[in-house]
């Protein structure tokens, strides 16, 4: 398993972007999880602006966003998700689209947006249905779940959230 490489590994060299570039991630998320969360913010969005690479501008997007999420800026958090979701699209990455369209359903989650959060996750939803990735689709089972709990769905809620369960056991990721 040590020499299998990651779907996002495969596509950064089907793009030609060099590795190198994955040092830079993880140096912004120490930066962030040491307590220096504007200047990995302040990092990551002046990457964001040289970045040529779709796939590298996706990362950094989705990045930037969790920031401002976690901060509670979701105005600001739904723009840079929407740009990751937009990049991942044009780098045809469907997982970082999935994670994005998912980001950008939390948010509108978060402010209250239910139709918004649902298309959002459907539109995730659809896409990994397609490809078959079970961890993923989970996850999404499990806002949509969370989402008709919100709206008083209880039973169908709670069958959904069964069908998420069962999908991350699968997939060790409970």
């Amino acid at each position: 398993m040590g020499n299998r490489k990651t779907r996002k590994e495969e596509i950064l060299k089907n793009k030609g972007v060099d590795m190198l570039e994955r040092d830079i991630y993880n140096n912004l998320k120490e930066l962030y999880n040491s307590g220096e969360k504007e200047k990995a913010f302040l990092t990551t969005v002046d990457k964001l602006r040289e970045e040529k690479s779709p796939v590298e501008r996706s990362s950094l997007a989705s990045f930037a966003s969790k920031m401002l999420f976690e901060a509670g800026k979701f105005e600001k958090a739904l723009e840079y998700a929407l740009e990751a979701r937009n990049q991942a699209r044009l780098a045809d990455d469907y997982i970082a689209f999935c994670k994005a369209a998912i980001s950008i359903g939390r948010i509108h989650f978060r402010q209250g947006r239910l139709r918004e959060a649902e298309q959002a996750w459907h539109e995730a939803l659809s896409l990994v249905v397609i490809f078959g990735n079970r961890k993923l689709h989970g996850r999404i089972l499990l806002n949509l779940s969370i989402l008709d709990q919100r709206r008083g769905n209880h039973v169908r809620a709670l069958d959904i959230l069964e069908k998420a369960r069962l999908m991350l056991q699968e997939e060790n990721d409970l």
